[in-house]
């Protein structure tokens, strides 16, 4: 199933289609959400739209310079603080905390700083399962991040750990849409054993999401058991990756 926009009957439509569901949410807002709490809920909202954007952005930036030298780490975190973290996580604790009456400057910095590796794993999974899952079974999305030359996890994991030979193969067959360059990639991927870097990734994430939270006062809000119910959620969906493995 192709994305909406590719419909032939769509096609450029999508844009209003896009203004009007994002219009749509404030108006469910706006008429189920006590008057005294709206704007703060609305405010959140438009948050999540802007911080989206600004990833889309800096991605579609990468995507299209081919400079492989900002393939780092540092570049990915940042794109997908904006990206991921804060619409996946952040700001749904944020919302809870409002609904709550319990929302305070120091309750949201809180969220934000404990949260973020956290948000940032969701991302790497979905990464992971763009190039892995082959056969689009568990995505539900044709594999792209390959072909579209994306900063993606994998591609700042490879440059990472591979030697010059390794780098000269991602270099000249990374960002095409050639059968063969997709699988030379594929290969390299494999080659650098990519699950056992992603375990390695998301355990190290995990621990210092963990340091944080243990770290916290037992009437910090939110309580520490919120954040290990999170984290509980988090890990059940992401640690089970062997089964996307690409072959």
């Amino acid at each position: 199933m192709p994305c909406w926009h590719l419909l032939p009957d769509v096609r450029h439509i999508c844009i209003n289609d896009l203004t009007l569901m994002r219009h749509f949410a404030n108006e469910m807002l706006r008429q189920n959400i006590d008057e005294s709490i709206y704007n703060k809920l609305a405010d959140i909202f438009n948050e999540m739209y802007m911080q989206i954007e600004i990833a889309q952005q800096r991605d579609i930036a990468l995507q299209k310079s081919k400079d492989y030298s900002k393939f780092t780490m540092d570049t990915y975190n940042l794109t997908q603080t904006f990206k991921a973290s804060y619409y996946c996580i952040t700001s749904t604790i944020y919302m809870a905390l409002i609904l709550c009456n319990k929302a305070t400057e120091e309750s949201f910095q809180l969220v934000d700083d404990i949260c973020n590796d956290v948000g940032i794993v969701f991302q790497i999974h979905n990464d992971l399962t763009d190039y892995m899952d082959s056969d689009t079974s568990i995505s539900g999305k044709s594999s792209t991040d390959i072909p579209l030359g994306k900063c993606s996890w994998p591609a700042v994991a490879a440059l990472q750990h591979c030697n010059t030979e390794q780098r000269k193969i991602f270099e000249e067959n990374y960002g095409s849409w050639d059968p063969e360059c997709i699988k030379r990639i594929l290969e390299l991927y494999n080659d650098l054993n990519m699950l056992k870097l992603y375990k390695e990734e998301i355990q190290s994430r995990y621990n210092t999401y963990l340091h944080k939270v243990n770290a916290l006062p037992k009437d910090a809000t939110p309580s520490p058991d919120i954040f290990l119910k999170i984290l509980d959620f988090y890990r059940s969906y992401t640690d089970d990756a062997s089964r996307y493995y690409y072959v």
